[in-house]
């Protein structure tokens, strides 16, 4: 449709009333009034569930997310269905590790083994998030506040069933996003599909990780994280401000680099089977525009239970087919490189060099 179709109506998500009067007679309400870090109501799903409207948001923060679930009981006596941190990662990569782990169980019952022991097989022992986007994405000033706002977070991960708190933008790790954009230098970032997975998913050890292009955009990442106070990270409108500051360095560099996106998930079970999937699409806004478009047309088709549920759950979407057919969705328009494959089939191209050496051009970008 194009913009004349389209109706504009004013609201505060600080108030609920005003969401409330706005969101009369919609079939679905779409959260996507960001920064969500430290947000501490959750007056737009307050507001759905008291009008009996279906509800999603593209919440990246691991807090508010939570605040959401908790909604669970109310949205379920209204009979609405609820969706957060959906659309690409998180959502997506949700999507993606849950698939992973009922393949493995189905592919172990196939085989003759029993339900129990598939079950206890397919847990997740290792789960890695891995995501990577050239410059910002083409992103604008209010991701580049988000950005900010997560450098001031502690970084929640799993260690053989163990909580750690991390430093962001430490404990980096080599991501192989396949050919084309190939090897990556990812770092870890507090992101809510870490706390999702140990819970819901069993993983014992799990850890999400970030990088972008050009290579010094990580470092100055690193560097605002160790040197900014914590006072100002975690000041949502002094980060509003200075991604304001920011902006114009990034436009014009994001100009250069474009704005590519991928992730990759990689998962080791107890059983022992090790799998990855890989996702690459050339424009992380319309990717993450179409994966949050999947995760609505699933909610209105009737996938959705009512409550409020994460993406990996079956409230979300039933396993199986429906799931299948919403990561497919989810993908439109990418370049899927692999789902669900052995994680030595997901590899760049190296130059050898000899004695044991190669050139990678791509871990100098």
């Amino acid at each position: 449709a194009g913009c004349s179709e389209v109706d504009t109506v004013a609201a505060d998500v600080d108030d609920r009333a005003s969401v409330i009067r706005a969101i009369q007679g919609a079939d679905l309400v779409i959260n996507c009034a960001g920064p969500f870090q430290r947000r501490a109501e959750c007056n737009v799903l307050e507001a759905c569930i008291a009008s009996r409207v279906p509800y999603l948001d593209v919440s990246d923060d691991a807090a508010f997310s939570a605040r959401c679930r908790e909604y669970g009981e109310a949205a379920r006596a209204a009979g609405v269905p609820c969706v957060t941190s959906a659309g690409l990662y998180p959502g997506l990569s949700n999507l993606l590790a849950a698939h992973m782990k009922a393949e493995a169980e189905r592919e172990a019952m196939e085989n003759g083994v029993s339900a129990e022991e598939a079950a206890a097989n397919a847990i997740p022992e290792r789960l890695r998030f891995s995501y990577w986007t050239a410059g910002s994405g083409g992103a604008g000033r209010t991701i580049l506040a988000t950005s900010l706002l997560l450098l001031g977070e502690e970084v929640e991960a799993y260690e053989d069933g163990a909580r750690l708190s991390l430093p962001p933008m430490s404990n980096s790790r080599v991501a192989d996003f396949g050919p084309n954009i190939g090897k990556r230098r990812v770092y870890l970032l507090n992101l809510p599909e870490v706390g999702t997975a140990h819970r819901l998913l069993g993983a014992r050890t799990v850890s999400a990780r970030f990088c972008t292009s050009p290579i010094f955009w990580n470092w100055g990442m690193d560097l605002l994280a160790k040197v900014l106070p914590r006072s100002l990270l975690n000041d949502p409108e002094k980060c509003y401000e200075l991604a304001g500051l920011l902006e114009p360095v990034v436009r014009f560099m994001d100009e250069r680099v474009g704005e590519e996106t991928a992730m990759r998930v990689d998962m080791d079970t107890v059983g022992g089977l090790k799998v990855s999937s890989v996702v690459c699409h050339p424009r992380l806004t319309e990717s993450a525009g179409i994966a949050t478009a999947a995760f609505a047309r699933a909610i209105l088709e009737g996938k959705a239970a009512p409550g409020v549920w994460y993406p990996e759950e079956e409230g979300c979407c039933p396993a199986g087919e429906d799931r299948k057919q919403l990561i497919e969705a989810c993908v439109e328009g990418g370049r899927v490189i692999e789902v669900n494959v052995g994680q030595w089939t997901v590899a760049s191209r190296e130059t050898q060099l000899g004695m044991g050496l190669y050139y990678d051009p791509d871990m100098i970008l």
